[in-house]
């Protein structure tokens, strides 16, 4: 009889911790199921409070002139490209007043700032204190614009003097730096 008790006390005690561990499955179930509610909640609609706000700025795009785009590729070059540019805008000043004389002494002085940048290609190359260094692929186009243009006005300048040989040195040269049809043509004028 005690053994039959005793046998009977343990199917209860038995019964009743497999309804607690049905229960607790059932908890973690139930459990579980809200936290994947949840994260699809969270996957469909994210809360507004993780978005960052959106400032409301307008942006305006200002073309800018030949002028203007010139004017800031310059403003960041080597000092030696700034006067030299200068010195090229004076002369071509002066040119287009017919004042060869001035015109001339502005395109000579050109050279004194631009003849220290060596290389060829792309990329030039000058001394600074003893030390080689490279000019930036803009500052290099620069210059080369600089000395073939300087050269080529020059040569149109000896032209209206009747400077024949003036003419073909001036477009030599201008074809050192860059060639061009112009610069082809005037060196190949017969004296």
């Amino acid at each position: 009889f005690i053994y039959s008790v005793k046998k009977e006390i343990e199917e209860k005690e038995k019964l009743k911790k497999k309804k607690e561990q049905q229960k607790q499955s059932k908890d973690v179930k139930k459990e579980e199921k809200k936290e994947e509610k949840e994260l699809e909640e969270e996957v469909k609609q994210p809360e507004k409070s993780k978005e960052a706000p959106k400032p409301n700025i307008q942006l305006e795009y200002k073309q800018l002139s030949q002028e203007e785009t010139k004017k800031y590729i310059i403003e960041g070059c080597n000092a030696k490209i700034q006067q030299a540019v200068q010195l090229k805008e004076q002369g071509d000043a002066a040119l287009k007043e017919k004042d060869y004389k001035k015109a001339l002494s502005n395109y000579a002085k050109v050279f004194i700032y631009v003849n220290g940048f060596r290389g060829t290609g792309e990329q030039l190359q000058y001394t600074d204190k003893g030390e080689l260094k490279e000019l930036s692929i803009e500052e290099s186009k620069i210059v080369s614009d600089v000395k073939y243009k300087t050269y080529l006005n020059m040569a149109y300048i000896h032209i209206q003097e009747k400077e024949w040989q003036k003419v073909v040195d001036k477009a030599t040269k201008s074809l050192e730096t860059f060639i061009t049809v112009k610069g082809l043509y005037l060196s190949l004028i017969h004296i």
